[in-house]
């Protein structure tokens, strides 16, 4: 059976005025999940307005 962890973190406005957000992932998740800078993530938002991330394999 797949164990399902959770994590949160605060999305953060970009300081560029662009409108954009930044979402800061914590090394503990990123080296656990074994994503690095440069991975493509897929981003969905849920009914609750939660944002998952899953990294794109092609």
């Amino acid at each position: 059976m797949r164990q399902t962890k959770s994590w949160t973190t605060q999305v953060k406005d970009a300081e560029d005025g662009s409108g954009d957000v930044i979402v800061e992932l914590p090394k503990e998740l990123l080296t656990q999940l074994g994503w690095q800078v440069g991975d493509t993530l897929e981003m969905t938002i849920d009914e609750a307005r939660r944002i998952w991330l899953r990294k794109r394999v092609d």
